[in-house]
């Protein structure tokens, strides 16, 4: 779970960046997202300054968090990686190149968007 400095952190941040809460300039906003669950703050905090329908919040993981978020609104979508494909084709590659192989410059292990159709599988 998020910890309430995380949260504190967000609302913060959104505060600074005055009454609107998001940038002037409606570039994407990088808040703090040093924490796992910081997006579920941001969606709170997007939500707590009534601009939350002015930014899409994404996040990156697919955990139960982000999809709970999902599901409540909080979030548009969030990025689910595949850590399992990620260590198989590392120790592929790596097999590959001792063989004296070569990789291709670009090594996909895939991810799946979760969105409000699918989020209820990653809760």
């Amino acid at each position: 779970m998020p910890t309430p400095a995380a949260c504190n952190a967000s609302s913060a941040s959104i505060t600074e960046r005055g009454p609107s809460g998001i940038p002037a300039d409606k570039k994407p906003f990088n808040g703090p997202a040093h924490h796992k669950f910081i997006h579920t703050c941001l969606g709170q905090a997007l939500k707590s300054a009534k601009v939350l329908d002015k930014v899409t919040v994404v996040g990156f993981d697919g955990n139960p968090e982000a999809a709970a978020a999902i599901l409540k609104g909080d979030m548009a979508i969030s990025v689910a990686q595949r850590p399992y494909n990620m260590g198989a084709v590392g120790v592929e590659s790596v097999l590959k190149l001792i063989k004296g192989e070569t990789l291709p410059p670009v090594v996909d292990t895939g991810a799946e968007i979760v969105d409000k159709s699918n989020a209820e599988k990653y809760k």
